[in-house]
């Protein structure tokens, strides 16, 4: 953990691409296939998949030879349809636009970032988002979920955690972070943690907006002091902000004053 959050903001973007980088640590290779496989535990089932405030704890376990981080689609109708109703609600998919529509601190930070930071939503983030659509509508009934995603010592597994409430926010992330500090300190690396905003019909502050709201860059600190985390990404399915550690306390945190 000490060498990998010792990375540069470089070095991560090399990494997630697969390049090698001083640490050696492979990430898959370059692809157009979204076709990920793995085993799926269940720590945490609370109430029935479709009902509003529902839990779910899941880890996920990739082999990392899959294009898990690359930006193919997954196969099936079901996010061409997410695209459709995206479109179909009015919603404008340019990042650029939807940060200066939903216009705050950080999204202006992020706006002002946008060739180094934003990128195409990547297979896994695509999958991640689609499972919880499946739970809830994600226009209809918008949730939200968050995730980490850990390498093991070996280079042979990427782990992944989902955990939602079947709400727009997550409340508490203790039952999330709790395993993820576990692994962490048994010698798996953190590559980044992941959060989704949806799209909200009816409210134009409501976007998708890939930047991190102020209790999401609150989150994005803490995880960095204790976990080591070198890189947070915010996802609305079409986009996704990767943003290193190193600009984490230039964002807007709890406690001050929102322009």
């Amino acid at each position: 953990m000490k060498a990998r959050s010792s990375l540069t903001a470089a070095a991560i973007s090399l990494l997630l691409w697969g390049c090698a980088t001083e640490t050696g640590v492979p990430l898959g290779r370059r692809g157009v296939r979204c076709e990920l496989s793995g085993v799926t535990t269940v720590l945490i089932e609370d109430g029935p998949a479709h009902a509003t405030g529902s839990r779910l704890l899941r880890r996920w376990d990739l082999p990392n030879d899959q294009q898990w981080d690359e930006t193919g689609t997954p196969t099936g109708p079901a996010y061409q349809g997410y695209l459709r109703q995206i479109e179909n609600n009015g919603f404008d998919g340019n990042p650029a636009k939807i940060l200066k529509t939903n216009d705050t601190f950080n999204n202006r930070l992020v706006a002002s970032h946008l060739d180094d930071w934003m990128k195409p939503a990547s297979c896994l983030e695509k999958r991640l988002l689609l499972d919880q659509h499946e739970r809830l509508n994600m226009i209809s009934a918008p949730t939200e979920f968050a995730a980490f995603a850990l390498l093991s010592s070996d280079q042979k597994t990427v782990r992944v955690y989902i955990y939602t409430v079947n709400r727009n926010g997550i409340g508490k992330a203790t039952p999330l972070t709790t395993p993820v500090g576990q692994d962490v300190r048994s010698g798996w690396i953190p590559l980044f943690a992941l959060h989704n905003h949806p799209f909200v019909p009816g409210d134009k502050r409501l976007n998708g907006a890939p930047a991190p709201s102020v209790p999401d860059a609150d989150f994005q600190n803490n995880s960095a002091k204790y976990l080591g985390l070198p890189e947070a990404r915010i996802t609305n399915g079409v986009d996704t902000a990767h943003i290193p550690a190193s600009a984490f306390a230039t964002f807007r945190l709890q406690g001050s004053e929102e322009p």
